[in-house]
């Protein structure tokens, strides 16, 4: 990723699965011991709700039910085969561990310094975006005063029921085959020279259904929500601890 990255003061990548991987923390200070790691966690609660959303969408879960999905946890861990093809790590799929945030940001803390680590909390980047972005670039040690348009991105998308003769949809559906399937993605790396591959991939990555719609959560129950916060209350409280902040109002249903 950084062979063409030139005499740039700085370069990056990114992905949501650096995280929950047990190995990326050490191939990350392997290949660079100076590297800094950025990290954006937020409410466990919120995110189980939203990242299965995200499953959804990206055909990877199978279960449209949350709380079914949920508790279906159990049983995916005890089998060693994937009942979805398109699944390139059935770990995506162990809620749980999705949001191990202790574990997971102490991992990054054992090997790199507290001034190579920022962690940031998703309620203080949704209340003052432009802070925390001024407090990243300052962490990046790069001009502070850039200034970009802050648009909302990313949110809940779905794709309606007449998706099978749309377009859009059958180009993200063969996006996904191929980035979920090795064989096939080495396969294609091997045949398709390089600037072609670029392209082609910029073509699917931009494709969105002509009948995605963004739509709200449908609202968590009560019971599930209080559920979860009791189950994640000690994990909040470890988090707590570990980055010296009080995070246990994420269990507590009290806004800040």
């Amino acid at each position: 990723m950084f062979k063409e990255s030139g005499d740039k003061k700085i370069i990056g990548e990114k992905s949501v699965y650096y995280l929950l991987s047990k190995d990326a923390a050490v191939n990350i200070y392997r290949f660079n011991p100076q590297a800094k790691i950025i990290i954006m966690l937020r409410n466990p609660v919120d995110m189980l709700q939203s990242y299965h959303a995200q499953q959804l969408y990206n055909k990877h879960e199978v279960i449209n039910h949350f709380e079914s999905a949920l508790k279906a946890e159990a049983a995916r861990t005890k089998s060693n085969i994937s009942t979805n093809k398109l699944l390139r790590f059935k770990e995506k799929l162990y809620y749980s561990q999705v949001v191990s945030y202790t574990e997971q940001v102490q991992r990054f803390l054992s090997l790199f310094s507290k001034e190579q680590v920022l962690v940031i909390i998703y309620d203080d980047f949704k209340k003052d975006t432009a802070g925390v972005y001024r407090k990243t670039l300052e962490f990046l040690n790069v001009d502070a005063t850039f200034q970009i348009d802050f648009p909302v991105i990313n949110a809940r998308k779905i794709i309606s029921a007449n998706s099978r003769n749309n377009q859009g949809s059958h180009k993200l559906f063969f996006l996904s085959v191929i980035e979920q399937s090795p064989l096939l993605l080495n396969f294609t790396e091997k045949i398709v020279p390089k600037p072609i591959r670029k392209y082609l991939l910029r073509f699917l990555r931009g494709s969105e259904p002509v009948n995605q719609q963004n739509q709200q959560y449908p609202p968590m129950s009560p019971r599930t929500r209080k559920k979860l916060q009791n189950k994640y209350r000690l994990e909040v409280k470890r988090l707590s601890v570990l980055l010296g902040r009080d995070l246990n109002y994420w269990c507590n249903d009290i806004k800040q």
